[in-house]
């Protein structure tokens, strides 16, 4: 499951523990700088916010093997822990997204036909005043 994670230091984007047979790998995205403001009287504190999952698998990955399959890693793994309402929950709201975004992309495309029937019709008395 994805987490947002906060950190002193600045998160690696992959990283891999193994233990024994198996090993725990950290995928970690949209990693940024951040400042904490501690009032009049307080120093700023600078921190690292990332959002964050983990999963376990049987073998031995690198960090260059994880890294070179990091988006795929991460879909396939950022539903994990999930209840299945919440996993309806995450499939709802991305097809409400899909839906907004097809409906934006509905209006440009008619907004691209207006501006070509306009265009055609400049053409058109360019050619009809010659």
């Amino acid at each position: 499951m994805v987490r947002e994670s906060i950190s002193a230091d600045e998160p690696a984007r992959a990283e891999v523990a193994q233990h024994g047979p198996v090993a725990h790998v950290w995928l970690r995205r949209d990693i940024g700088q951040d400042t904490a403001d501690r009032g009049p009287d307080g120093t700023p504190e600078t921190f690292w916010r990332c959002e964050e999952l983990c999963f376990s698998v049987a073998g031995a990955p690198t960090v260059e093997e994880v890294e070179a399959s990091f988006d795929a890693l991460w879909a396939a793994h950022e539903h994990d822990g999930m209840t299945d309402a919440e996993r309806i929950a995450a499939l709802a709201s991305s097809d409400s997204d899909n839906a907004d975004a097809l409906a934006e992309l509905g209006d440009m495309v008619a907004e691209q036909a207006d501006a070509l029937a306009e265009l055609g019709d400049i053409v058109a008395g360019m050619q009809g005043g010659e």
